[in-house]
């Protein structure tokens, strides 16, 4: 179920802002527990992983080590745009109680 809620907020929430040599990704991001939605903060920054095979990356709340604070794994048809374009900065945009929109950005 959470699954389907992923692909579905990723779907509505894509979008792309092209500005010069800039590109923005922004998609809407779930939110699982009270623990990860502590750790979050409008125009804080997540952290995400990138698998050293490149077929998962994961986003993780802000402050989290050792792989607590797992937000979501990015489907794989936005992962080729994340990796495409280099992108390496998550920084959350918007916070609501079950969920966050994400911007990932090259610089």
């Amino acid at each position: 179920m959470i699954y389907l809620l992923l692909l579905i907020g990723f779907a509505v929430g894509l979008y792309l802002i092209i500005k010069k040599k800039k590109l923005d990704i922004g998609f809407v991001v779930p939110i699982p527990d009270s623990f990860c939605y502590d750790q979050c903060k409008k125009y804080g920054y997540v952290n995400f992983w990138i698998t050293s095979d490149k077929k998962q990356i994961i986003i993780y709340a802000p402050n989290c080590t050792g792989g607590s604070g797992e937000m979501c794994r990015v489907p794989p048809e936005f992962q080729k745009h994340i990796l495409k374009n280099n992108l390496k900065i998550g920084k959350i945009v918007q916070l609501n109680k079950n969920d966050c929109i994400v911007k990932l950005s090259n610089d």
